[in-house]
């Protein structure tokens, strides 16, 4: 995994959530999860739409406001230089890894960031299908890697072993 601390985007992998006294105090709902996976499965597929930014914005606010699912979060420095894909990319990346969390209550941290790398890689890809400059060398490594079958040992084991030396 490269890193560039003067260009690197730093991107919280798994998303946090934490309840807090002035949070709603009963638990999600099914309904509400199966919005949270839907919403994210949208934006991996609609990432530039103009209802992009605030569905995500919403989808996070429900994150922070449920009690009952909470995420450990891991930060990661992605080498992402196109400045118009990086903050979309990192948060499909969080949102991705949280719908799988959901669905996957008892995935190990490997298996949760490598969904959230997988999510961003689809909102990645459906951007670019949209907007070429939203190209990304970066990203196009890891989208390469992704179709070879060799993402785990590009990028995802680094990233594993970089959460858990930080103790995320």
């Amino acid at each position: 995994m490269r890193q560039n601390a003067g260009v690197a985007l730093l991107c919280s992998l798994i998303v946090v959530a934490t309840a807090g006294p002035a949070f709603a105090a009963s638990t999600s709902t099914a309904e509400e999860r199966k919005w949270a996976i839907e919403t994210t499965h949208w934006l991996e597929e609609h990432p530039l739409s103009p209802d992009a930014k605030p569905r995500a914005a919403e989808l996070l606010k429900w994150w922070i406001a449920v009690p009952d699912l909470t995420l450990s979060a891991c930060p990661l420095l992605l080498d992402v230089k196109n400045k118009k894909i990086g903050p979309t990319v990192a948060t499909q990346a969080m949102l991705s890894a949280g719908a799988f969390i959901i669905e996957h209550p008892n995935a190990s941290r490997a298996e949760q960031v490598q969904a959230g790398v997988e999510g961003a890689l689809r909102a990645y890809e459906n951007a670019v299908k949209s907007d070429e400059k939203m190209r990304d060398r970066f990203l196009d490594e890891l989208v390469a890697s992704l179709a070879a079958g060799k993402l785990k040992e590009a990028y995802l084991d680094g990233a594993v072993k970089h959460c858990a030396e930080s103790g995320k």
